[in-house]
């Protein structure tokens, strides 16, 4: 087998990829294949046609993104900026204040809903409803242990 090309390409349009050959010959090649696209199918929200117009947007909107980079922003989604600077930390591009405004602002134009509602409730960003509640809890299990402390010294 000889390689023709090679290119970055995003979990979603490899899971269109392995499901089109699906479609195409019945079955896949080997086990390998099998269980790459059960992965995918499970862990991989956004279509591939989703995938392919991001990656356009993110070329457009900043052209020195390479490939890979493109891609390991499609695969994780960041929701806030500290993402963008993870997925960037190893990378010699530095990207500006702008340059991550711009890939959060295209990342969330194409974020599936479920990953939205989950966003709403991460830990950096509590609501402070979710704030009281921990507050309530910590205090609740302090007094408790206050008291499991007080009973041990009257048992002594």
């Amino acid at each position: 087998m000889n390689l023709e090309s090679e290119e970055a390409i995003s979990m979603a349009e490899a899971k269109e990829i392995l499901s089109k050959i699906v479609e195409e010959r019945g079955e896949l090649a080997g086990y390998e294949q099998k269980i790459t696209l059960d992965f995918l199918k499970a862990c991989v929200p956004l279509s591939g046609e989703d995938a392919r117009k991001m990656k356009d947007e993110l070329k457009n909107a900043i052209p020195e993104l390479k490939d890979h980079q493109i891609a390991m922003i499609i695969n994780i989604l960041p929701m806030n900026d500290e993402d963008v600077k993870i997925i960037f930390a190893k990378e010699r591009l530095e990207l500006s204040e702008d340059m991550i405004k711009k890939i959060l602002e295209i990342v969330d134009k194409y974020r599936p809903e479920e990953i939205v509602t989950y966003k709403a409730f991460s830990k950096s960003e509590k609501s402070e409803e979710e704030k009281a509640k921990s507050e309530e809890n910590i205090s609740e299990e302090s007094e408790g242990k206050g008291e499991a402390e007080s009973e041990k010294e009257k048992e002594e």
